[in-house]
C-alpha cells in the first residue's frame, strides 16, 4: 500500500524458473529431494524479517535478518 506498511499475504508461493536444455533428470531428482526435506522440517525452520527494502524490486535487494 501507499503507506509502506507490511501486509500479511494470504498465500506464499515459490517460483522455480528452469531454463530449457540445461538440467538433467538427476538435477530435478536432487531438487525434489531437497524440497521434500524442507517440507518435512518446515515447522522447525524459522523465517526472516526484512530490515531494509528498496522502493522497487524489494524481493531482489532487501536485507534480511533471522527471526528469533
Amino acid at each position: 500500500p501507499d503507506t509502506g506498511e507490511q501486509l500479511k499475504s494470504e498465500f506464499e508461493f515459490t517460483r522455480l524458473a528452469v531454463p530449457r536444455r540445461v538440467y538433467t533428470q538427476a538435477h530435478f531428482d536432487i531438487m525434489a529431494e531437497a524440497l521434500i526435506a524442507i517440507k518435512e522440517r518446515a515447522a522447525s525452520v524459522k523465517g526472516y524479517r526484512i530490515t531494509w527494502e528498496p522502493k522497487i524490486l524489494r524481493h531482489f535487494q532487501a536485507s534480511l535478518e533471522p527471526i528469533e
